[in-house]
């Protein structure tokens, strides 16, 4: 019988680790698509629904006087439920409260009216530009130096229900105020840059949005507890940061991408996935794990913990709210922080993340027992799904076997990359756009490593650019995709 990684009557093996290559800094990048969001006026989303996606766009942008943009943006914009507020900035169409502001979508009509503005020359498209842009700054916060759009809870476009501010929105902000700026001249554009970038180079314990993780800073797309890092998000900012200072040389901007590009080198490739031969979305999964007993009366446990080292020690809650908040799921009594076993199997649910890696993640736990009896640690598995974004329970993987002795065992539980890899899901295929089923963020990370290969030539780059690219041939092969009524090509947007 295997001891578990560390109890206090025996010793346990050594960590899980993951190899990475050193990888050098700098680079740049592209992606879109988005989230979701909403405003006060209350009239249903169904009223919207008539007719095209052409159409449907063109009477949104009519009903506040902007002149029409281009159709070809259409089906994505129906992907995103647009609507215009009588200010002129768009919104998101939600069942709850209506149409409410949400705050990346006013870079993405922006940069629409900014494209048709350079291609026709039409300042229609410029005016149009500024009154939503101007329609933005309104609703930033401007304190401590920092511009900044709040997601707002009751808007309903975030997993936390917190009041947060997005680094994706942020760097997307600097890009397209930056280039308005170029293109209208005006000074404020400017101005409002300085200090997006402000908040982006502040750390978030200071109310912006740099994370400082184990292996360097990182502009974070969102806050999530534990830690994560959306991998296309991040791609983003970093491509919208590169083109402010393309056309500012500042030296903030140049010292922020510097420090950004090295943590990414770093970290890259744990986003690779190479056993669904696909790329991942986010550093961090979650899924169940089991404690399996002999005999369950008389067992009592004392409130389980999670560290990841170089972010926090989690503490299990005594139910959860969903899959990405930690906790029992069922197998016991709650008393405080004591917990009474009321079944021979009690379910945890955990939130795991790659960022320790090398370290792994460590589950500590203390239990009682009246008597010597055995204790299984199992954790779920399945199949990949690519219609799933985490992973369905289709059986279980025993991944320690303890001796525990009658009284009190103090157990901890080391989680390496390969117990954690199956849970930080790939990419998947649930964008639906036209009645398909696309992988939009595999693809944006090959092109945002492929524009940084092109650049710089950096080998590590390349390298996974190329690895990426090389998957998506394998897709029509695998039994995951096969038979799964998915498009292997990435989405294409119909043209003028």
């Amino acid at each position: 019988m295997r001891q578990p990684t560390k109890i206090t009557h025996g010793p346990g093996p050594g960590p899980s680790t993951v190899r990475t290559r050193p990888l050098l800094a700098l680079l740049v990048m592209a992606v879109i698509l988005a989230t979701t969001t909403g405003c006060s006026d209350r009239s249903s989303p169904t009223e919207l629904k008539a007719g095209t996606s052409a159409s449907r766009l063109l009477e949104a942008t009519e009903s506040v006087g902007l002149p029409p943009l281009p159709p070809y943006r259409a089906e994505v914009y129906d992907y995103y439920r647009l609507g215009f507020l009588e200010d002129g900035y768009p919104g998101r169409w939600t069942d709850e409260e209506g149409l409410v502001p949400h705050p990346i979508y006013g870079t993405y009509v922006v940069g629409d009216y900014l494209n048709l503005f350079e291609r026709t020359g039409d300042r229609r498209f410029l005016d149009a530009a500024r009154r939503v842009a101007d329609a933005a700054l309104a609703r930033m916060d401007d304190q401590a130096g920092m511009l900044r759009f709040f997601y707002e809870p009751e808007w309903g476009l975030g997993s936390s229900g917190e009041r947060y501010v997005s680094g994706l929105t942020q760097a997307h902000y600097l890009d397209q105020l930056s280039r308005l700026h170029e293109l209208s001249g005006d000074p404020r554009y400017a101005e409002a840059c300085e200090k997006v970038l402000r908040c982006l180079a502040t750390r978030v314990e200071e109310g912006g949005v740099l994370a400082m993780t184990p292996l360097g800073p990182v502009i974070e797309e969102a806050p999530h507890s534990p830690r994560d890092l959306v991998l296309n998000g991040w791609l983003t900012a970093i491509r919208g940061l590169r083109r402010y200072l393309q056309r500012t040389e500042s030296d903030e901007a140049a010292s922020l991408l510097e420090a950004n590009l090295a943590t990414l080198a770093t970290i890259l490739p744990l986003y690779d996935a190479p056993s669904t031969v696909n790329s991942r979305y986010r550093i961090r999964g979650y899924g169940y794990l089991r404690l399996v007993l002999d005999d369950a009366k008389g067992v009592r446990l004392n409130r389980p913990t999670l560290e990841i080292p170089g972010d926090d020690v989690y503490p299990l809650a005594n139910e959860i709210d969903n899959r990405w908040h930690m906790g029992f799921v069922r197998g016991v009594e709650s008393a405080g922080d004591r917990f009474t076993a009321t079944e021979d199997r009690i379910l945890l649910n955990l939130v795991m993340s790659l960022l320790s890696m090398p370290e792994p993640n460590l589950l500590r736990l203390t239990i009682e027992t009246p008597k010597a009896q055995d204790l299984a640690i199992e954790l779920a598995r399945g199949p990949f799904d690519p219609l799933q974004s985490g992973l369905r329970t289709t059986d279980w993987n025993k991944i320690e076997e303890i001796e525990l002795q009658a009284g009190v065992n103090e157990i901890e539980i080391e989680l390496g990359f390969k117990a954690i890899d199956p849970f930080v899901y790939p990419t998947n295929f649930l964008k639906k756009i036209a009645g398909r089923h696309h992988n939009v963020y595999h693809f944006v990370h090959i092109d945002g490593l492929e524009s940084l290969c092109d650049e710089y030539g950096t080998e590590a780059f390349c390298d996974f650019a190329a690895r990426w690219r090389g998957y998506v041939e394998q897709w029509p092969d695998h039994p995951a995709y096969r038979d799964a009524g998915i498009e292997f090509d990435r989405y294409t947007p119909p043209r003028d």
